[in-house]
């Protein structure tokens, strides 16, 4: 495997939990502007997300914070994840990783998985927190027990290259791969393609390369 690709994919994970957590089950209206008015936080929620891609409104970071801090400050757990995301970025807001960090870890200690992701990134990473690799990897295990995809794939990546402080076992590995795989996450599936073209780990196989290198570039890797 080529250890610069799987590292350019592996930075882009962050990217990828905020995109995901941006969804919502509807665009803006002026429904949820009234209820929101109500203080409700899944409303402002909801309308927070509509302010940051401009959907029946116009687009504005600041609004998106506006509302979703109004949410977090309700226990809103995807709230609080996306605020937190706002001040890493500095999009509406002075970046502050400081304050990114404790948005995110209040979302990870709720149960959120994509925020124990993003913890254990964090940490690992040394952003807007002390560096702690074991702390990190712990924080992703978790995540990955619940089932989040890009922790199942970078798991799966640790233990295939044996980084940050995991040891190099491909019988680790490859089912953690195959797990993040099977719930499409890009990176993961061009791995398990590229493991069944060499019969790294599986038995060799060129049909279920070609499937799984299709998959990735449907998952838009």
């Amino acid at each position: 495997m080529n250890r610069t690709l799987s590292r350019l994919i592996q930075s882009s994970f962050i990217g990828i939990a905020f995109l995901l957590c941006q969804q919502t089950s509807q665009s803006a209206s002026s429904s949820i502007n009234t209820n929101a008015a109500t203080q409700n936080a899944e409303d402002q929620y909801k309308l927070g997300g509509a302010y940051y891609r401009g959907e029946g409104v116009k687009q504005s970071y600041e609004q998106a914070g506006f509302w979703w801090r109004k949410a977090a400050d309700q226990g809103n757990h995807k709230a609080m994840h996306n605020l937190g995301l706002l001040f890493l970025d500095g999009n509406g807001t002075p970046r502050n990783e400081v304050e990114g960090y404790r948005w995110i870890k209040m979302s990870a200690d709720a149960g959120d998985p994509l925020s124990q992701f993003l913890i254990g990134t964090l940490l690992i990473q040394g952003r807007g927190v002390s560096k702690n690799t074991n702390e990190g990897i712990a924080w992703i295990k978790k995540s990955a027990d619940a089932g989040n995809a890009n922790a199942l794939a970078k798991l799966g990546q640790d233990y295939y290259f044996g980084d940050d402080g995991l040891p190099k076992d491909l019988s680790k590995a490859v089912p953690l791969i195959k797990s993040a795989a099977e719930k499409g996450n890009p990176w993961a599936c061009q791995t398990l393609g590229l493991l069944y073209l060499r019969g790294d780990g599986v038995p060799k196989d060129d049909d279920e390369s070609s499937k799984w290198l299709t998959k990735s570039h449907q998952h838009g890797n």
